[in-house]
């Protein structure tokens, strides 16, 4: 073999390495996108998040993951917890007229005679 021969080999199979690293990356991408997406689900998060939460490797991912997580839920009980807040209504020292009476204003105010 010539000199330019041999380069053009190893030219090649640099190629060849490249393109094969390339295509184990972007399978550990999608394997890495598909595990998020599962996790998401299992935690009752809407998977389309899951290109949000992408670190780069399997930890910087399962840890975003949980402080995704971990936000949601105090946001969530947060919601809860606002909703349910009730303020008690002002006392104004009164009690609600007996059921005779309210029979009875009710009568008068429809213009019929009380009993």
């Amino acid at each position: 073999m010539t000199q330019e021969t041999t380069e053009q080999t190893n030219l090649t199979l640099e190629e060849r390495e490249q393109a094969l690293l390339a295509r184990e990356q972007a399978l550990a991408q999608r394997e890495r996108q598909e595990a998020l997406q599962r996790g998401l689900s299992a935690r009752g998060l809407p998977p389309a998040l899951s290109p949000f939460l992408d670190g780069g490797s399997a930890e910087e991912t399962d840890q975003a993951l949980d402080a995704l997580s971990a936000a949601w839920e105090e946001a969530v009980q947060t919601g809860v917890r606002d909703r349910l807040r009730m303020t008690p209504p002002a006392a104004s020292g009164a009690l609600p007229p007996a059921p005779d009476e309210a029979v009875r204003r009710v009568r008068a105010a429809m213009g019929l005679k009380n009993a």
